[in-house]
């Protein structure tokens, strides 16, 4: 399946996108930048057999848009949650590695 960005004033495609995460983060990038944010905006996901169907426009579309954009964030976070305990750990176990050698004599 495809995502597509339209822009509804102009019939504009704004942007053809593999997922909907990078089309909404399109969207979000889109209404940042216009002066009339997600009003003028339009997703769409076209199924393999080409036939679009609409997902979200205006305010449904800035909705699902900050929703995404939160998800993103979280998942963010716990990566560098994850990086930061698995740094910890490996630092730790280094640490009573020395400890060791040092109480050994080496």
């Amino acid at each position: 399946m495809r995502y597509s960005l339209w822009h509804t004033q102009s019939g504009n495609l704004v942007g053809d996108f593999e997922t909907e995460d990078a089309a909404l983060s399109a969207a979000a990038e889109a209404a940042r930048y216009s002066g009339s944010g997600y009003e003028d905006l339009m997703l769409e996901r076209d199924s393999d057999a080409g036939t679009p169907e609409l997902l979200a426009a205006g305010t449904a579309l800035s909705l699902r848009a900050a929703g995404a954009q939160r998800m993103i964030q979280a998942s963010r976070h716990r990566t560098i949650a994850r990086d930061v305990q698995t740094q910890a750990t490996r630092m730790a176990a280094k640490s009573s590695t020395v400890r060791k050698r040092r109480a050994i004599g080496r």
